[in-house]
């Protein structure tokens, strides 16, 4: 079955919902909607952003690939047929994995409610407009 997978896949659809899931994080942490929450609720200054180790921005672009290769899989064995099953879908899985594991790791490095809201609404997002992307491009 894996293998069928593999040879159907449309692995430009995977690394364009991979870029787009990246680029979607590139807006929602910036000024515009959710910075200064998030580094008030991490405890971490625009500057100290700034200096760390820029290899973080590639590292998530391979973990945005693994998280829609895993997608796509999914997608294909439910025979996801179209944009709103593509959103129930990316919903189910974000709401259910994603969400989950990030309140998780919250509650014991004890950060509060609205940082599980800001990460986790942006993998939500992420997920879905991925899996649409994968769903409408096989």
């Amino acid at each position: 079955m894996f293998q069928t997978f593999l040879h159907q896949t449309n692995f430009l659809a995977i690394i364009v919902a991979a870029v787009a899931y990246f680029v979607l994080g590139a807006l929602w942490y910036s000024p515009l909607l959710f910075a200064k929450a998030w580094m008030e609720n991490v405890g971490r200054t625009k500057e100290q952003l700034m200096n760390g180790s820029k290899i973080v921005y590639l590292y998530t672009l391979i973990a945005e690939f693994g998280i829609c290769f895993v997608m796509a899989f999914v997608i294909w064995i439910l025979g996801t047929p179209n944009c709103v099953s593509a959103i129930k879908v990316g919903a189910f899985f974000s709401l259910g994995l994603t969400t989950t594991i990030i309140a998780i790791n919250n509650w014991y490095g004890q950060r509060g409610l609205k940082l599980t809201l800001i990460d986790s609404g942006y993998h939500i997002v992420g997920i879905i407009l991925a899996s649409i992307i994968m769903t409408v491009w096989h």
